[in-house]
This record gives C-alpha cells, structure tokens and sequence, in this order.
C-alpha cells in the first residue's frame, strides 16, 4: 500500500527481462509509460547519468536493461495501474493500492 498524502511517491523500476526472467544488462528500449488512476508521474530516470532524455517524460530509454518511473499518489484512497510498453515486447502491468493518509495532529 502507498499512503495518498499528495507527497509520498512510489520508485518503480523497470528491469529489461528475456523469456526465461534473466535480466538483459545491454537492453536500450524505450519504454512508455501509462498511469491509470488519480497517481501522477512524478519523473522517469534510467541510471545513465550521461543521458540527455527530460525527467518529466512519459517514456524513458532503458539503459543496461533498467528504467525507473516514479509515481505519486493523489489524496483519496483509490488502485493506481502503471503499464510499461515497448515496442516488440510484451507489456507489463503493476496496480498500487493506496491508503488514506491520517495526519499525526488530527488535520
């Protein structure tokens, strides 16, 4: 579960993978990324700390076999659904339940 505070956020990473679930370390496709749901995309990054691709993306080049997506999570309680696509694999689903968030002084 993911607080919804507005401000808590959510690191998912994105390892490239072959059929048999062995990362593959010189993967460099691009991969798009959707979010259904009230969570918004907080950035994108992939470790190449060369690359000159925006962090306020929705899609990122894989750089040895990994992307990363961050999303936060809105106020209300609700399922965030993230799917990774690339072209020529197959798409990857994730959902996020999030928690209602209770303020320590009772806000």
């Amino acid at each position: 579960n993911l607080i919804g505070s507005g401000r808590r956020r959510v690191h998912m990473g994105n390892l490239g993978l072959d059929e048999n679930g062995v990362r593959v370390p010189h993967a460099g496709n691009s991969i798009q990324f959707d979010i259904e749901g009230p969570g918004t995309n907080a950035g994108v990054s992939n470790s190449n700390l060369l690359s000159d691709e925006l962090w306020q993306a929705d899609n990122r080049s894989a750089y040895e076999g990994r992307a990363l997506l961050v999303v936060r999570a809105q106020r209300q309680p609700c399922r965030i659904t993230i799917r990774a696509t690339s072209p020529g694999l197959e798409a990857a689903d994730l959902s996020i339940q999030t928690v209602q968030w209770e303020s320590p002084d009772g806000e």
